[in-house]
């Protein structure tokens, strides 16, 4: 799988901190998801979720200079960062 143009569902707890961050709670709200990740062993621990988050950011940061997303709003929809409200509506 291509990480960078499909959602990878290991990926999902990055995501949902990655969208709080842009979100209206900012890096506050973050931070929390993050924490709450990590307390609830849903990831290995914060390293894990740190490097997908460089991932994440290094791909969502080309797809702004290469022309492919011309906001960050269309770059997060097109990795697929609406998993928030997803889980949010479950």
């Amino acid at each position: 799988m291509n990480k960078h143009t499909e959602y990878d569902p290991a990926m999902a707890p990055a995501m949902a901190v990655l969208t709080a961050a842009y979100g209206p709670g900012g890096p506050s709200e973050a931070a929390s998801i993050a924490r709450q990740y990590v307390l609830d062993g849903e990831v290995g621990d914060a390293r894990d979720l740190l490097y997908c988050l460089l991932d994440l950011s290094s791909t969502l940061l080309r797809r702004l200079d290469d022309g492919t997303a011309t906001s960050h709003d269309a770059a997060l929809r097109e990795l697929g960062l609406q998993i928030v409200a997803d889980r949010s509506a479950a």
